[in-house]
């Protein structure tokens, strides 16, 4: 009976095998199929949000090809002089000019200097090449500062002019030395100025160049080249300090500028801080009026007699 209860459980088995392999293959492929399709979905998905997102890639793409490429240029900030081996120069048109620097301007070199011709501007007068060109004469004027435990005088301004009172060269100048005395109510330099100064070596370097081939004028001008550390060997000078006519004028003393310009030119100057371009424009307009009177042989001693008190 055993024996035939389990003939009877083989039977049902092997007819139930085929059943249940069925079964559990299609549940199997259902179930395989179902993922498919969902990866199927899920890579629709994706496919369709990396499509809508390319042409934002290629439109920032394309900005950054068409972006214009900008070149920084380097921008002085400083104003530069006229280069030397230049034959001319600009001259300020809209700038007023004074009684010294317009009679200086408007008379030419073989007249006589005339400052009672009043005051103008630039564009009050025909251009003129000859007199914007540096020319075979200049003037020199320096300010000092106070340098060292000895407040010794070093260079802190040079300005130089032509015959004709135009500016070639006008630059603050650092001094080597640490300050100790700016001077400022006199020589007019304060530390501000320093921001745009040149050092001392590129003044020398462009005073010299300009007194190569030329007569140099100044007032004292020892004093200037001392400071310049530059030799006057070789160089055409004209101090009107030491013009015998004006020493004369002073009883052979050394006339000072300001002194002289009250007498001669009837002109006021230095009258609170000093200005250098003045102070070459009025030693170019003395050097004029003395170089006049010798041309036309004229004497000088019906000229007024400066002032003994040489301040």
């Amino acid at each position: 009976m055993t024996l035939s209860l389990f003939q009877n459980f083989a039977q049902w088995f092997f007819f139930l095998q085929p059943v249940f392999t069925s079964e559990a293959l299609t549940h199997r492929t259902f179930t395989t199929m179902s993922l498919s399709l969902n990866w199927n979905q899920l890579k629709a998905k994706l496919g369709e949000k990396k499509t809508s997102q390319q042409p934002n890639k290629v439109q920032k793409k394309s900005k950054n090809v068409l972006r214009p490429k900008i070149v920084k240029k380097a921008v002085s900030v400083r104003n530069e002089t006229p280069n030397v081996n230049e034959n001319t120069i600009s001259s300020p048109k809209n700038q007023e000019a004074s009684v010294l620097e317009y009679a200086l301007w408007k008379t030419d070199s073989a007249q006589k200097l005339d400052l009672s011709i009043g005051k103008g501007t630039r564009r009050d007068i025909v251009p003129d090449h000859r007199k914007l060109s540096i020319g075979k004469f200049i003037a020199m004027d320096c300010e000092f500062v106070g340098v060292g435990e000895k407040d010794r005088s070093a260079l802190a301004r040079v300005s130089i002019v032509n015959m004709y009172g135009v500016v070639i060269l006008d630059e603050y100048v650092r001094p080597k030395e640490r300050v100790t005395d700016w001077r400022t109510w006199v020589s007019g330099v304060s530390p501000h100025h320093m921001k745009s100064a040149i050092t001392f070596e590129e003044a020398q370097e462009r005073v010299e160049k300009l007194m190569k081939d030329r007569t140099l004028v100044g007032h004292s001008l020892k004093n200037d080249m001392k400071a310049l550390q530059l030799g006057l060997k070789g160089v055409q000078v004209e101090d009107t300090s030491m013009i015998t006519e004006f020493r004369e004028l002073a009883k052979g003393k050394a006339p000072s500028l300001r002194r002289l310009c009250q007498t001669l030119l009837q002109l006021e100057i230095q009258t609170g801080q000093h200005s250098s371009v003045e102070d070459a424009q009025a030693t170019m307009a003395l050097y004029r009026l003395y170089r006049w009177h010798k041309q036309n042989k004229k004497s000088m001693v019906s000229l007024p007699a400066v002032p003994q008190k040489n301040t």
